[in-house]
């Protein structure tokens, strides 16, 4: 209706922040405003009042969903290995690989979030690949002293048509 007369509709995204501690910087505080409105638009909302905390879980999940391929296609995970142990011996058996996600922008990403981004996106079989070439690679090199290594995969990278071949 205003279109009809002249006026051009726009839409707006409101971020409010609120601040747990008392002496903080208006233009800090205003830039975390700003990051609200933006989180806000991304979602479809209307506004967003978050504090500190919420405010870093929301961008920390957000820089993951839109980053997670790049880093995959990046490198940017690395392998942890878990000894499994004999233990009536106390021999080193093998290991199980994990893997971590290195962000440079946010640190700590437990593997929850990134697995949970990788499920949404339908990326398992990328992930479950990359893993497992890791996860080979680490193994030649430890040929020597007859390790077991254990990769887990997603259900869905496994009853994928030719998931054997492309392991082989």
């Amino acid at each position: 209706h205003a279109e009809r007369r002249g006026f051009k509709k726009i839409e707006f995204y409101i971020g409010g922040f609120t601040a747990d501690e008392r002496d903080i910087d208006f233009s800090k505080a205003a830039g975390y405003a700003k990051k609200a409105s933006r989180v806000a638009k991304t979602n479809g909302e209307k506004y967003l009042l978050a504090d500190k905390k919420r405010l870093r879980f929301i961008l920390e999940n957000d820089n993951i969903v839109r980053n997670i391929e790049i880093f995959i296609d990046s490198d940017d995970f690395y392998q942890v290995y878990h000894p499994m142990i004999d233990t009536c011996s106390g021999r080193v058996l093998g290991c199980e690989m994990l893997t971590r996600l290195r962000d440079k922008i946010v640190q700590g990403v437990t593997p929850g979030k990134f697995l949970d981004v990788i499920k949404k996106e339908r990326l398992c079989a990328k992930f479950d690949m990359y893993v497992f070439k890791r996860c080979c690679e680490w193994s030649v090199k430890q040929a020597s002293r007859g390790l077991i290594v254990s990769c887990k995969f997603d259900e869905s990278t496994l009853a994928q048509e030719n998931s054997a071949e492309d392991m082989i």
